[in-house]
């Protein structure tokens, strides 16, 4: 990897969304770690390279924190994208593990990053979370376990940490994307929601890259603290 450029950390960077954002990264000079818990074979690809670490135990991102600052020295961004799949189902039906599980990913991950990584945030670094649009408040959503309490959790962690940290944070909530957590839906169903939804609660993965890589770039802090949604841009409070 090449340390003279611009590091950015992505949880979960080989996803369906992570993919897009890794992509748009590297097209704008920037190296990237990708964070990921499976161990798996991976193709060599010029200024990207992979830590396996499950983000929810303490320990494990602790350790691979102190190997990245080893490595690389400072890093400019992380992005948290992570999450566990969804369980289409009521949350009271829902075991107490299965419950657990995306507050794991979601909650205890984004704070296990934010812990171990800070120190070594540059000045005018970022972190920024994915959220989702099911927890605006004008949001309608089915039955998906867990994952709209957990999105939650993790917005109020965003929230509370930019009024404690001095590097920007910001929370971005994309709308209904067709794949990755939407990929155990027939095709049938997808199709269903896309011709039902107005344009504004559908977007993809390319427009959700692009705008986290803005949030990347704004030195000015004109969107610190905030929450953006996507497709659109809305800018709100964290």
């Amino acid at each position: 990897m090449n340390i003279s450029k611009k590091i950015a950390i992505i949880s979960g960077g080989s996803g369906y969304l992570g993919s897009s954002l890794v992509q748009t990264f590297i097209c704008n000079n920037f190296s990237v770690i990708i964070l990921e818990k499976e161990k798996k074979e991976v193709s060599k690809t010029e200024n990207v390279h992979f830590k396996f670490v499950d983000i929810s135990i303490d320990s494990e991102v602790k350790n691979v924190a102190e190997e990245i600052k080893k490595e690389y020295g400072e890093i400019h961004t992380i992005v948290h994208a992570a999450s566990d799949p969804l369980e289409r189902r009521p949350m009271l039906s829902l075991s107490s593990e299965d419950f657990e599980r995306q507050f794991f990913v979601n909650v205890f991950g984004g704070f296990h990053l934010f812990k171990h990584f800070s120190e070594f945030l540059e000045e005018n670094g970022s972190f920024i979370g994915i959220t989702s649009s099911v927890i605006l408040p004008s949001s309608v959503h089915s039955k998906s376990g867990s994952y709209v309490a957990a999105k939650y959790g993790l917005q109020g962690l965003l929230r509370t940490l930019s009024l404690e940290v001095s590097f920007r944070v910001y929370s971005v909530a994309p709308a209904f994307m067709q794949g990755g957590l939407n990929n155990d839906m027939s095709e049938i169903v997808r199709e269903l929601i896309i011709k039902k939804s107005q344009p504004e609660n559908i977007t993809n993965t390319n427009e959700v890259a692009e705008a986290i890589f803005s949030l990347v770039n704004d030195r000015e802090k004109k969107w610190n603290g905030k929450t953006i949604a996507l497709p659109g841009f809305l800018v709100s409070e964290l």
